[in-house]
């Protein structure tokens, strides 16, 4: 899959005292029509993209960059699909509109 690779996050109990924040890796097209949530495994990020998840929110809620990648598709739940990424080839920044 050719798109964008990076670090997106949900939300749970917007608005409310238990409200919780968590970052996942994400791959999406370049025009934002098709989005899967990644199932991670931190052995296959030894480039540093590991430690993004826990530093998250301290950056923005939001990293993203140009790449290719090999993508296994794992399947849907409810509301989103998932797959695990084999090999993310970096191919250049993207700047947020």
């Amino acid at each position: 899959m050719g798109g964008l690779f990076g670090v997106t996050s949900t939300t749970s109990n917007s608005g409310k005292a238990n409200e919780s924040k968590n970052y996942y890796f994400s791959a999406a097209s370049k025009d934002n029509s098709s989005n899967l949530f990644l199932s991670t495994n931190d052995v296959y990020f030894s480039s540093g993209y590991d430690q993004l998840l826990s530093q998250a929110e301290g950056f923005s809620d939001r990293f993203v960059i140009e790449a290719r990648m090999l993508l296994k598709f794992l399947g849907t739940t409810r509301h989103h699909a998932l797959a695990a990424p084999m090999i993310v080839q970096k191919k250049g920044t993207w700047e947020l509109k």
